[in-house]
């Protein structure tokens, strides 16, 4: 569809209200999704064996042939059921009944398909809307392709609703979407994907395309009890549509995501055949994990519905990260058509602010403030950019909640008359595409070998981390001053004994640099075991002992080129049977800089912290570097890291020293 003038665009936004109505109404509470799936009828009570429509010639050539290439037990319909196979039991995944013809469908694949058959011969006297071809088109498809029935020998099914509902959507091309990670949301710390659905090849209507986003039904909370049903599947996922406009809206907007639009290489068929999957899903719920099914491994599922030969899920067989499926069906899967980068209005922002003096951002935030500001020190091209700011970062707060909507409106409008008074061109500049995507970014599994010495004895080291990334690793493709690390686990072999040096269950740094107009928080987490060369309130630097830890900071950041400075207000409450009291809590400042370049990573860092057992300060310096293996590379899967620490409090002093090698898988 394309909108070439007013009247074109608002009735594509009324098509867009009456659709996103319709789907929501399906769907209005998430809560009530099991109630609204028993609505849906069940079609084999519907069918009369006697009824004069039932071609039985037809329908019994059907069953022979279907036996005959024992398509129950063919891995597509096994896909489209969602039928798992342990042993010699089959189940679907999927509880909802109304996702079955038959009672015993969950457990009966042979059964399931007989019921498909059936009901696309026999819809008896059903309504319009209510008929299996209707209820889920892709098996009717799929069916009919398999055993080349003729469309003349299936009775008519008029499906309007279905028929209305891909009218509006218009699915020609299908693009998949990944936002940044966002530090705020658990479910979103890695990432997220969602899938695009586009009418046209048209870059300017793209907002006001659809999207397909499959989420956890939370109850927006924060809480640990929020990650912990998270993690254990305790929230339930959906699939939704929606405008686009409203996802960029949130990520773009309101929380500050880039956006990485990928076109994907499905013919439109392919895509029509995807759309309709979501049709037949739009009433089922699943389990939902945050580091397996979740939204970038779902979304997996209608690619492979979309295209048969595909097999994506199956890499994923514990723990699926929005990067790395990516990856997986952009790069290793050949899908990746073109790709096209949508920063986030901060990005957007901070680029305009990066190429304005120092007058002209004064004068902006004044302008925010006090839109009367006169700016007589400013030519006219430095006005035309303060007023272009001003009016920017007042609608950023404006969206954000953080200035009350009745002062903020007149203020934007009077902004913008004031800028359409100046004769200059739009003074915004276009933020420069990143040179590596996310989905060409390092592997975010990782082992890791050392070897060193701790105060004049070797050692060496084995380190495994299944997921993410650290402050050292290559930066491209990830956001830098990030770090998240996941279960990463490191024994030490020494003096030949055998011990877990550190058992990390989960590490964050999220170092975000003050910008003209932001000053956002800087921040840090870990909890989990780690050796200390702590025991019984003295320092030691003949052995170390366990302790279970938790540690973390608050401070802020700031960026000079590629270095990022930080500096932190940190504390840590250490637990094991080595310290005199069984625990001890430690506080002070952490300072930092981090270096990212193509070529290595470099941190420097100091973490001095007074502990109340000993009631002594200890000082710990530490240098890391790391240098890939292949420069240049898309994927760079090996490098070298090198790390030096030392730790002293009082007289006593311990260093210890490594070289590592890195492999990402």
């Amino acid at each position: 569809m394309k909108c070439m003038d007013t009247k074109c665009f608002l009735m594509s936004l009324a098509l867009i209200f009456g659709l996103s109505n319709a789907f929501a109404m399906a769907n209005e509470n998430p809560n009530d999704g099991a109630q609204k799936s028993n609505e849906l009828p069940n079609i084999i009570s519907h069918i009369d064996p006697f009824s004069s429509a039932l071609n039985e010639a037809a329908l019994a050539k059907a069953r022979v042939r279907a036996k005959e290439m024992d398509l129950a037990n063919s891995p597509y319909w096994f896909r489209l059921m969602y039928y798992r196979q342990a042993g010699t039991k089959i189940e679907s995944t999927v509880t909802q009944p109304s996702f079955f013809l038959t009672q015993t469908g969950q457990t009966d694949p042979a059964a399931e398909l007989d019921a498909l058959l059936t009901g696309l011969f026999n819809p008896n006297q059903l309504q319009p809307n209510e008929s299996a071809a209707c209820l889920f088109p892709v098996r009717r498809d799929w069916l009919v392709e398999q055993l080349q029935i003729k469309t003349s020998d299936l009775p008519a099914t008029p499906c309007p609703a279905l028929t209305q509902w891909l009218e509006g959507i218009q699915p020609r091309y299908a693009t998949l979407v990944f936002s940044s990670d966002y530090m705020n949301s658990p479910s979103s710390m890695f990432g997220h994907t969602l899938l695009r659905l586009d009418p046209d090849d048209n870059e300017q209507t793209r907002l006001l395309a659809y999207a397909i986003n499959y989420a956890a039904e939370t109850d927006n909370s924060r809480s640990a009890l929020y990650a912990i049903k998270g993690l254990t599947g305790l929230y339930s996922g959906a699939y939704s549509i929606m405008p686009y406009y409203e996802k960029v809206k949130e990520y773009n907007d309101f929380e500050s995501r880039d956006l990485w639009e990928y076109r994907l290489k499905l013919t439109p068929d392919e895509t029509m055949r995807l759309t309709k999957r979501v049709w037949e899903l739009r009433f089922v719920n699943f389990p939902y994990y945050f580091l397996h099914s979740n939204c970038s491994y779902e979304l997996l599922n209608l690619m492979e519905i979309a295209r048969p030969s595909l097999s994506l899920q199956n890499k994923f067989p514990v723990y699926a990260i929005p990067t790395d499926t990516l990856r997986a069906s952009l790069i290793d899967a050949d899908l990746l058509e073109k790709t096209v980068y949508r920063p986030a209005f901060v990005s957007r922002l901070n680029a305009q602010a990066d190429q304005a003096s120092p007058p002209v951002i004064t004068a902006a935030k004044v302008l925010a403030s006090s839109p009367d500001y006169p700016m007589a020190n400013l030519n006219s091209q430095q006005q035309a950019q303060a007023n272009e700011m001003a009016s920017d970062y007042l609608y950023y707060r404006f969206v954000g909640h953080e200035v009350d909507p009745e002062v903020a409106r007149p203020k934007m409008r009077e902004l913008l008359v004031r800028r359409s008074k100046n004769p200059p061109a739009d003074q915004r500049i276009t933020v420069p595409t990143p040179a590596v995507d996310p989905s060409r970014g390092h592997l975010t599994s990782r082992v890791l070998l050392s070897a060193g010495e701790l105060n004049g004895r070797g050692f060496a080291d084995v380190e495994w981390r299944p997921a993410y990334h650290d402050l050292l690793d290559p930066a491209g493709g990830y956001r830098n001053g990030s770090g998240i690390n996941f279960l990463q686990t490191k024994f030490r072999i020494q003096d030949d004994h055998l011990s877990l040096q550190k058992l990390t269950l989960i590490s964050i740094d999220s170092l975000s640099p003050i910008t003209d107009f932001f000053m956002p928080l800087s921040w840090s987490l870990a909890f989990g075991v780690r050796q200390v060369p702590e025991a019984h309130g003295r320092f030691s630097t003949e052995q170390t002992h366990a302790v279970s830890y938790v540690q973390g900071g608050e401070g802020l950041a700031i960026q000079w080129g590629s270095t990022l400075c930080y500096g932190l207000a940190s504390g840590a409450l250490e637990a094991g049977r080595a310290l005199d009291k069984g625990w001890r809590v430690g506080v002070g400042p952490t300072l930092g800089c981090l270096w990212n370049t193509p070529k290595f990573s470099l941190q420097l860092q100091n973490a001095t912290d007074y502990w109340q057992d000993s009631h002594a300060w200890q000082n710990q310096w530490q240098i890391g570097l790391q240098v890939p293996l292949n420069i240049g590379a898309a994927d760079r899967c090996q490098a070298l890291r090198f790390a030096w620490q030392q730790t002293q409090q009082g007289s006593q002093r311990s260093q210890e020293a490594s070289a590592s090698w890195l492999w990402y898988f």
